[in-house]
């Protein structure tokens, strides 16, 4: 009988520790359709800096059509000057935001697309970040409210 209580206890502990990294697996599964939604919004990004015609009042944003919010994402949303990329992330999926920074070239913004500019010669990274993150040569990106424990790897 102690035997079996014995194995009971441990059962009952290694429940307990594997229960709580299996709800943080399942919201970052959940994040990952914001960021596969925020691929559109690259797109869209793209697109404009290569064509180099300035849109006053859209910017980075002319020509995108934010997706419809889901049970995991409630918006995605592009800064017309800039072309930062907002994900906000319903509760089920840790109710906060993702910001993803485009450069070209590394470590400065893109023109801003509301006025007249020339296309930059280099690609486009981007430096996607959640609470916490560190910027690192991306000068100006900014942290997003997500806890970093429930961001993709890329974002912490």
């Amino acid at each position: 009988m102690i035997e079996l209580m014995i194995v009971v206890a441990i059962i009952g502990i290694l429940a307990a520790v594997a229960l709580p990294a299996y709800q943080d697996y399942t919201v970052r599964a959940r994040v990952s359709e914001g960021l596969v939604g925020a691929s559109a919004a690259k797109v869209n990004v793209h697109d404009v800096l290569a064509s180099g015609i300035p849109s006053a009042s859209n910017g980075y944003s002319n020509g995108y059509t934010p997706p419809a919010g889901t049970r995991n994402v409630a918006t995605i949303g592009i800064t017309p000057a800039t072309g930062v990329i907002t994900v906000t992330t319903t509760p089920a999926a840790g109710g906060g935001t993702l910001i993803l920074t485009p450069h070209a070239p590394a470590g400065s913004g893109l023109p801003d697309a509301t006025a007249a500019f020339t296309p930059p010669a280099q690609s486009v990274a981007w430096r996607c970040m959640a609470l916490g993150a560190d910027a690192g040569s991306f000068t100006g990106a900014a942290a997003g409210t997500l806890a970093a424990r429930f961001a993709p790897a890329e974002c912490k």
